[in-house]
C-alpha cells in the first residue's frame, strides 16, 4: 500500500503542469519579451515582441514572432515561433525561426534556429523571467486630462497598473522597465499593433494636484499638464 501511495504521489507530480504567463518577462542584458494570445479563426496566436529595456525593437523591422496552434501555450511543451505576420511582405521578415518553451517558476527558454543569423542567434538564444512587478506606482493610475469637464474621455490619458495610452482607440502600451530621474519617473513601454512592437515612453512628475507629462505613444507625442478625472484608468 505504501508503495502504491508513492507511486500515485509521483504520478501526480511528474503530471503537474504549470501556468503560462501573458506579459513581460525579462532576460540578460536588458532585454525583454512581452509575450500575448489572441484566438484567430479557430486557431491561438501566440506573440513574442522582443525589444530592449528602452522598448527599442530588437527583431527586424519590429516585426512580431509568432505561432499558429489549436490551444493556449502549456508549460514543458516545444513551440516553433516565426515572422509570419500577414501585415508585411516576405521579404521585410526574418527567416529566423525560434523554439520557446516555458519552464516551471515563470521561465521562457528561447533558442534560435539554424536558419538565423549569428546576430540572432545572440539575440533570441537564453531563458527569460517572467515578472509582475514592473507597474506604475498607485498615485499615478487613473484617467488624466488638463480639463475634465470640457474634453472627451476617450481623449484623456489613461495610466493603468502596468500599461497606458493617450487615446481609447490606441492599442495600450505595455511597461517594460521604469526609473526615478531628476525627480520624475520615466517609464519604457512597447505597443503592440498590427504584427510589429514599436516603443513608447512617459515622463511624470507631480506638481501638487497635478501632472507634468511628456512621452510618446502610438507615434504621437505627449507634452502636457492634467488633473486626475478619475481613479479607474478603464484599461
Amino acid at each position: 500500500m505504501k508503495k502504491l501511495i508513492l507511486a500515485v504521489v509521483a504520478l501526480g507530480f511528474s503530471g503537474t503542469t504549470f501556468a503560462v504567463h501573458q506579459g513581460l518577462y525579462t532576460g540578460s542584458e536588458g532585454r525583454r519579451i512581452v509575450f500575448s494570445h489572441h484566438p484567430d479563426d479557430g486557431m491561438v496566436v501566440y506573440s513574442l515582441n522582443i525589444s530592449d529595456s528602452t522598448g527599442r525593437p530588437m527583431t527586424k523591422n519590429g516585426i512580431l514572432y509568432q505561432s499558429r496552434n489549436t490551444k493556449k501555450p502549456v508549460a514543458g511543451n516545444d513551440y516553433t515561433f516565426g515572422q509570419t505576420s500577414p501585415y508585411y511582405d516576405d521579404d521585410a521578415k526574418s527567416g529566423c525561426q525560434i523554439s520557446a518553451k516555458w519552464e516551471q517558476g515563470g521561465v521562457l527558454k528561447l533558442s534560435a534556429g539554424n536558419s538565423c543569423s549569428k546576430t540572432e542567434k545572440t539575440i533570441y538564444t537564453g531563458h527569460y523571467i517572467f515578472t509582475d512587478k514592473i507597474v506604475f506606482p498607485k498615485k499615478y493610475r487613473g484617467a488624466w486630462a488638463a480639463n475634465c469637464r470640457n474634453s472627451d474621455p476617450a481623449e484623456w490619458l489613461r495610466i493603468g497598473r502596468n500599461s497606458f495610452t493617450q487615446f481609447t482607440d490606441f492599442t495600450p502600451a505595455t511597461v517594460i522597465s521604469t526609473n526615478q530621474m531628476d525627480g520624475m519617473l520615466v517609464a519604457a513601454a512597447v505597443e503592440i499593433s498590427e504584427g510589429a512592437g514599436s516603443r513608447s515612453f512617459l515622463m511624470l512628475r507631480q506638481e501638487e494636484s497635478k501632472l507634468k507629462v511628456t512621452g510618446e505613444h502610438h507615434g504621437e507625442r505627449i507634452d502636457m499638464t492634467v488633473q486626475k478625472c478619475s481613479a479607474k484608468a478603464g484599461l
